[in-house]
């Protein structure tokens, strides 16, 4: 059936067209199928059909692919009665802009006009005239279409009221109803104007109440507005929630965790799970949370530190000597904890400075840091923490695991968001020189896996951002952590290798491209090798 696809894709002539005239007579001479690896498919073809017709187009085949499937985006976006939000041409504009600069605005402003300004339809055919014809000489009299409305209206209204009355009969409870989209500007007003009044009143009964039940009942409150602000994509409303959310799982502090907030790790990763197409920058504190979580699992079961693979025995002991003056926080893997310089632990004299500004600096710095110590065995481990045993006892190790395993199931902008977030807690992770870390860093081939299955489209804007943080992370002043994430990038290579591409793409050649950029900022001969 592929093979058939593309025989007929290769017979169709687009020499001498413009993009969208091609485009637009591809689409009007059969449906292009509504599965997306068969749509990738097609716009493969298409691409790789019009580049070899007109040579002087683009430079690739990835250019005019990344145009058809934003044009097919486009196309169902504006011509789709259920989406209510219709992309703007900015959108528009910035989305080809972001995934690729070889296109001009100028002709992305005139394909977008194109497409607002007429719908791309199939060619009628002769057969299916001839049974339209056939359809319109069936004769009804107006009285008969009278008497059928007539009929119909009654037994709609007698369905309604039968409907009613059974719910009354039954006492069934008020349940959400989604508005439509009338009155959806009528909800964002009121939810704007009263959702910081209703945020602070729930944090308030949080902090101060012991009652489970209330405490429940907030978080409830919570679930249902940050439902309500994705809903309407109130960006900043839905962030507030979710940062304060956050707060209250102390996770990266130094004050006793309760079962309040072993509910507010296990809402804010439920939320995560279900509401992921929605959240945007907050991803970041679902990352956070995750990343926090697994220290103190290894606490909890006091396994090595990540630093033990990545410090000599010097540097481990200076660590660890010189955050025993401090106080011991619950996590320090990830966020704003780290250092602001750009180097990493290579000397037991960095390990000294770092300590000494994480301990100098304010408690916002202070909290992130780990206590480690040398076990009788010589290795790294975390040290002893009295919130480790009560979170790895109540927040499972799997709940954590489906944040990543779930995205598989994410819309194509929700996991760019992602893997944004992803990418950012992973820095931090990794500048972190109290406690460098590479959980995220992991997470980033096991969602490479989770996704192989997206298209094209979705992976070059993916890729833009993870190449960037791979030759960060790989041109890093520890050799040890370049080894690390060249070893990550190796994995990644052998999925990506195996895919099938066609001669007029470039995808596979830009995917190696971190290799060359690393090789040649380093200074090593082994990371070179």
């Amino acid at each position: 059936q592929i093979e058939v696809r593309h025989y007929y894709v290769d017979s169709i002539s687009f020499q001498g067209m413009s993009f969208i005239d091609a485009f637009r007579h591809l689409c009007s001479l059969f449906m292009i199928p509504g599965e997306a690896q068969k749509i990738d498919r097609v716009l493969e073809r298409f691409a790789a059909r019009y580049c070899s017709d007109n040579t002087d187009q683009f430079s690739s085949g990835d250019v005019a692919y990344i145009l058809a499937y934003s044009c097919m985006l486009l196309h169902s976006n504006i011509y789709n009665v259920n989406v209510k939000k219709k992309m703007t041409k900015y959108e528009f504009i910035k989305t080809n802009n972001s995934a690729t600069k070889e296109v001009s605005d100028e002709i992305l402003t005139d394909i977008y006009d194109n497409i607002c300004a007429k719908e791309m339809k199939l060619k009628p055919s002769d057969h299916l005239k001839v049974a339209k014809v056939d359809q319109s000489s069936v004769d009804i009299s107006p009285s008969r279409k009278m008497r059928n409305l007539h009929f119909e209206s009654r037994r709609i209204i007698r369905d309604v009221k039968r409907k009613i009355k059974d719910e009354y009969k039954n006492n069934v409870e008020l349940t959400y109803v989604d508005p439509d989209g009338t009155d959806d500007k009528v909800c964002e007003l009121i939810f704007s104007a009263s959702c910081y009044a209703v945020l602070g009143t729930f944090s308030v009964v949080i902090q101060t109440s012991d009652v489970m039940s209330h405490i429940t009942e907030c978080y409830g409150g919570y679930r249902a507005c940050i439902q309500l602000a994705a809903h309407l994509d109130l960006q900043t409303e839905c962030e507030a929630f979710v940062n304060s959310l956050y707060r209250f799982t102390l996770l990266g502090t130094l004050k006793p965790v309760q079962m309040k907030h072993i509910q507010a790790m296990r809402l804010l990763l439920d939320i995560g799970h279900k509401e992921g197409d929605a959240l945007r920058s907050s991803w970041k504190e679902i990352i956070k949370c995750c990343s926090e979580i697994d220290i103190l699992h290894l606490m909890a079961t006091q396994a090595p530190a990540d630093a033990a693979f990545w410090l000599d025995k010097k540097s481990m002991r200076s660590l660890t000597n010189a955050s025993m003056g401090g106080e011991g926080g619950s996590g320090g893997g990830s966020g704003s904890g780290g250092s602001s310089r750009q180097g990493s632990i290579t000397s037991s004299d960095d390990i000294m400075q770092a300590v000494k500004e994480t301990g100098t600096a304010n408690h916002e710095s202070r909290k992130l840091r780990v206590r480690t110590k040398i076990g009788a065995d010589g290795i790294l481990r975390f040290a002893s923490n009295p919130n480790a045993q009560l979170v790895y006892n109540h927040i499972d190790h799997n709940s954590v695991a489906k944040i990543f395993t779930g995205t598989e199931r994410l819309a194509s902008n929700a996991i760019v968001d992602f893997v944004k977030a992803l990418c950012q807690v992973s820095y931090d992770e990794i500048h972190n020189h109290a406690n460098p870390r590479s959980f995220c860093l992991q997470k980033i081939v096991d969602i490479a896996h989770f996704n192989m299955h997206r298209v094209r489209f979705e992976w070059i804007q993916l890729w833009k951002i993870l190449s960037a943080h791979f030759e960060d992370v790989g041109c890093h002043r520890n050799q040890r952590i370049c080894i690390d994430a060249i070893d990550n990038l190796r994995q990644l290579a052998d999925k990506f290798l195996q895919r099938e591409e066609l001669t007029t793409f470039n995808f596979q050649k830009d995917f190696l491209k971190p290799f060359l950029t690393i090789v040649a900022q380093s200074q090593s001969v082994d990371i070179q090798e």
